[in-house]
């Protein structure tokens, strides 16, 4: 989010005012009780309707002659679109009351277009979700107020939890377990008693189930047969002969289709007999576990093979990244850029020698030089009071005062004073060029320094990974292995599809084995039945004087054509069948509802089972996202010192501090003194040094989270003493340029200098606070 413009009216101590702001670095100066913080506080009602120590009706102006309503408009750039909030209110209630606060209208414009609110709470919610976080997250992680810049080193546990977006993982994780309390009631009863109880009862249906079916299939066969013999026989001789001949025929086709079985499984198979088969079948085992043995050898050689190419992988990968990390191609590249590094850091050390001496000289000639302008300055001021007060004689020294020789004297050392600020300038602006070249210097001998520092200590890595090689050996060394692993891998994979190939060719002969047996064991059970069922025949035929032998195969034909079936046997069948068709009409009907019974059963256990599902997947989840809590916690923390103390590095060349940490527990930022043996709480350094220890952590967690745009310094200074005020401002300075903006309220003409925005602010004769852009 960036600022870009401020309309005040009518706003505490503003009667009307528009402030600009700009990218970079915005200081709002002025004296003490000028109307500074206001401006801050109007940029707070504006995005959020108010915050922490915001009263409504504190804001109205209580200015004479103020006519009106107060309102505050914000021009601001948030995420990519261009935003306009305005608020409008005033004071109701009784003359002389100090009244109450009354939203008259509330306008929000995005990218030009009007967008309908209905209501403070709506707007104050499109407004969080443009500038992606809530007025608790903004003045917490945004807008430090006067005095407590220092708190981000001891804050409270809630504000910090909420930054680092865990209050947002501990809010889900409590309606996470909303949800699995929920799922664990079914009908206001446990879950998982509902469950055991339903799964009781379908065993039971079901045992229903098969009962009532075997009746149905029993019935539905009888009425069957009853259908035939009704339409066929009279006599029980007959319809028993009838039966008998019927299975006659089917044995005999059983036994047709067996023996055409069992020739088509030998003729698959290429042989002619059971014996051949089982030979056959032996033969392809014995060729399987041959081809087992290979490929349990080639896998140990491919286990053996991988480890190597791995080792060497790993040795060539971390070789690679050294020099990639040194800027380097080759050992001997690396060895070239340390030697020309080191001859570059000679030169400029040499330099920079040079330079300070020269630097040391100017500052000694520009103090002399203003040393002489503050004193001639003095003589001439005194001596101006001495003619304005036209004094026979000095009120100091008593010697007489002569007026126009004192006006001779005035006179020539106003131009002795103009002559030696003209050369103060120049000396001024030589000092200001070669302090700057120094300091240029001193940073690059920073970075050389550091940089070769770097480089030896790859170089010395490099040395001990390679133990005596060389990076192209290693690439050499890598192809080799990497191409017999891949011929073992291919010899492998043949041998695993011959194996595949084998092992199916096995149990179709199995199989096939199998087969033929059950099918010769089928045929003698068949033929045995045969023999039966042609012996029950011959006696049905002998109590029946038939003349027929039961082999025959018109036997059935013969026998309709010589004994017509019986009118009166046929009308006792048919009330027979018609018994029996209602008995199962009734069986059909119990087995429907036992059905219907059977499917809710199972959709119920279908649906419990699910919800019981859901209550693992919540229990699961639940742990997953404690647990990620804290992993969050420390990654981020970790991250926000390490990047705190990378901004604190980058703010000051004093080199005090090792380490940076913070205190998962209460988020307390400690240090790592140079000097000590361990973490102090950073509470316990001097003002100065929390101030900058404050700021590094302020940047670096908007850095780690992302919200580099905007920063809000209200006063960081206060309660520093003036003398370490202009290097504290430096640090601000050097802070914002790593933010797309800042803004920052300063005492009167602090840090002007390194501003891209001034904004001066300062009382009117009626007493109204006015602000102004500065010119540069």
């Amino acid at each position: 989010m960036q600022i870009e413009r401020l309309e005040l009216r009518n706003f505490e101590g503003y009667k009307r005012a528009e402030i600009d702001f700009v990218k970079g670095l915005n200081i709002i100066t002025g004296r003490n009780s000028t109307g500074k913080t206001t401006i801050l506080e109007a940029l707070l009602f504006a995005l959020y309707g108010g915050g922490p120590g915001i009263e409504k009706r504190l804001l109205v102006s209580k200015l004479r002659d103020v006519t009106g309503p107060m309102s505050v408009k914000l021009v601001a750039n948030m995420h990519g679109k261009h935003v306009e909030i305005l608020r409008e209110g005033r004071l109701v209630g009784r003359e002389g009351e100090f009244g109450r606060f009354r939203t008259e209208k509330l306008s929000l414009k995005i990218d030009g277009k009007e967008v309908p609110i209905h209501g403070e709470e709506e707007l104050n919610k499109k407004v969080c979700e443009l500038a992606g976080m809530g007025v608790k997250m903004f003045t917490t992680l945004i807008y430090a107020r006067q005095g407590e810049l220092t708190s981000i080193l001891e804050p409270k546990k809630e504000d910090m939890d909420l930054i680092l977006g865990i209050s947002l993982v501990k809010e889900l994780a409590e309606q996470l377990d909303s949800a699995k309390k929920f799922l664990e009631k079914y009908e206001g009863k446990d879950t998982k008693t509902m469950l055991e109880m339903y799964m009781q009862q379908l065993p039971e249906t079901l045992r229903q189930i098969n009962q009532v079916t075997g009746q149905v299939n029993q019935l539905a066969g009888e009425v069957q047969e009853l259908e035939k013999t009704v339409s066929k026989a009279k006599s029980k001789e007959l319809r028993d002969l009838l039966q008998l001949i019927k299975k006659r025929d089917k044995i005999t086709e059983e036994i047709r289709k067996n023996e055409t079985a069992l020739a088509s499984i030998l003729a698959e198979q290429g042989v002619r007999s059971i014996e051949e088969l089982s030979n056959l079948a032996l033969k392809v085992a014995r060729k399987e576990e041959e081809l087992n043995s290979e490929i349990q050898q080639l896998t140990k050689e491919e286990e053996r093979l991988s480890g190597v190419y791995t080792e060497v992988s790993s040795k060539l990968s971390k070789a690679e990244a050294y020099l990639q990390s040194a800027g380097a191609s080759t050992v001997e590249d690396l060895e070239q850029k340390i030697a020309s590094t080191i001859k570059e850091y000679a030169q400029i050390d040499g330099e920079l020698k040079t330079e300070e001496a020269k630097f040391n000289r100017i500052e000694e000639s520009r103090n002399a030089l203003m040393g002489r302008v503050a004193s001639l300055s003095d003589e001439v001021k005194s001596h101006e009071e001495l003619l304005a007060k036209g004094l026979a004689s000095c009120p100091t020294c008593g010697q007489e005062v002569n007026p126009v020789t004192l006006r001779q004297i005035v006179d020539n050392k106003k131009g002795q004073l103009e002559q030696l600020n003209k050369e103060a300038a120049e000396i001024e602006e030589k000092y200001q060029r070669l302090k700057a070249k120094v300091e240029d210097l001193k940073s690059k001998l920073t970075q050389l320094s550091s940089r070769i520092s770097h480089m030896q200590q790859v170089h010395n890595e490099l040395t001990a990974l390679l133990a005596g090689k060389t990076v192209e050996g290693l690439k050499k060394e890598k192809d080799e292995a990497q191409k017999t692993l891949e011929g073992v891998r291919k010899t492998i994979r043949e041998r695993s599809v011959q194996l595949a190939e084998t092992h199916a060719k096995r149990e179709i002969l199995q199989n096939a084995i199998v087969n033929i047996q059950s099918l010769e064991d089928e045929k003698k059970k068949l033929e045995k039945e045969l023999f039966e069922c042609l012996e029950d025949m011959q006696e049905n035929l002998q109590a029946l004087a038939f003349p027929f032998q039961p082999g025959d195969a018109d036997l059935k034909a013969k026998i309709a054509e010589q004994l017509p079936l019986s009118v009166e046997e046929l009308d006792k069948k048919e009330a027979d069948l018609k018994e029996k068709r209602k008995q199962l009409a009734s069986l059909k009907d119990s087995l429907e509802a036992l059905q219907r019974k059977e499917q809710e059963t199972k959709k119920k256990i279908s649906e419990l089972q699910k919800r019981l599902d859901k209550v693992r997947v919540c229990e699961q989840l639940l742990e997953k996202i404690k647990g990620g809590i804290e992993s969050l916690r420390e990654r981020r923390l970790k991250r926000i010192a390490d990047e705190a103390l990378r901004v604190y590095e980058t703010l000051t060349d004093q080199r005090i501090y090792k380490a940076f940490r913070i205190n998962r527990d209460d988020y307390t930022v400690e240090v790592f003194p140079s000097r000590l043996e361990d973490y102090i709480p950073a509470k316990r350094t001097g003002g100065g040094h929390q101030t900058l220890i404050a700021l590094a952590v302020r940047v670096a967690l908007l850095h780690v989270l992302n919200q580099r745009s905007l920063l809000i310094l209200d006063e960081p200074t206060y309660g520093v003493d003036s003398e370490n005020l202009p290097q504290l401002m430096s640090y601000f300075s050097e802070a914002a340029k790593r933010l797309e903006q800042t803004i920052l309220v300063t005492h009167y003409g602090l840090g002007e200098e390194e501003a891209a925005n001034i904004i001066k602010v300062s009382l009117a004769l009626d007493g109204s606070s006015t602000a102004s852009k500065h010119s540069f």
